[in-house]
């Protein structure tokens, strides 16, 4: 009480500002968000997505994620860089096999033998074309 007594009530007036809308991820001319362009970058140096990963603190699935996005996109990357003929060969098949593009009844129909984030950019390859 002492202290509301020594020391009037403060006025503020209200801001003439605008509220602002929430912060965008900031966008190259390519369309993709930052994030996804440096993940570009490295790989594009030889970083492995391991390492990629590893350097920004990430999962192996959100580079994974980085990089199928970048090819959804158009960004031209070679698909050997990501897994074998015979590979591409079994997901080709699987995902012929299923009425869907979603990746868990290609990687149940592969067994598991062939990881998510291989199928994911495979999927990318296929939607790209």
């Amino acid at each position: 009480k002492e202290w509301l007594s020594a020391n009037p009530r403060q006025e503020f007036s209200e801001p003439n500002t605008p509220p602002t809308a929430a912060k965008k991820k900031s966008t190259a001319s390519s369309g993709l968000a930052s994030t996804i362009l440096e993940t570009l970058s490295l790989f594009r140096t030889g970083d492995s997505i391991a390492e990629i990963a590893l350097a920004r603190g990430f999962s192996l699935p959100t580079i994974e994620g980085h990089l199928a996005q970048a090819i959804e996109q158009g960004e031209p990357l070679d698909p050997a860089a990501f897994y074998t003929p015979q590979e591409a060969e079994r997901m080709r098949v699987a995902f012929a096999s299923v009425d869907s593009p979603a990746l868990t009844p290609v990687f149940e129909k592969l067994s598991g033998e062939i990881n998510y984030g291989k199928l994911r950019i495979f999927r990318a390859f296929m939607q790209a074309q």
